[in-house]
């Protein structure tokens, strides 16, 4: 993460989840923070994956961590050290 050296001023920073049990197809992009697989508790069984990217809005943000098209997939304001504070 720390030698993402792609930044593009203007671009927001979120995170991605997707839902999906399938095998992942190949993320590629420079706009890839860092990517990984979420496992099951049993380390075994796989639940779907989770990327930091960069991307100019939500919408664009989600298309960067391809995943079947029966997956949920959530997006998420991201910043370096955590996500923003939620404001009330």
């Amino acid at each position: 993460m720390w030698d993402f050296t792609e930044a593009v001023d203007g671009y927001g920073r979120f995170l991605v989840i997707t839902m999906d049990e399938s095998d992942p197809a190949p993320v590629r992009s420079k706009h890839i923070i860092v990517y990984g697989e979420l496992l099951a508790l049993d380390g075994e069984a796989r639940l779907g994956r989770a990327a930091l990217v960069e991307a100019p809005d939500r919408e664009a943000a989600a298309t960067l961590l391809p995943a079947g098209r029966d997956s949920r997939t959530e997006v998420h304001p991201w910043r370096f050290g955590g996500r923003p504070a939620q404001r009330s």
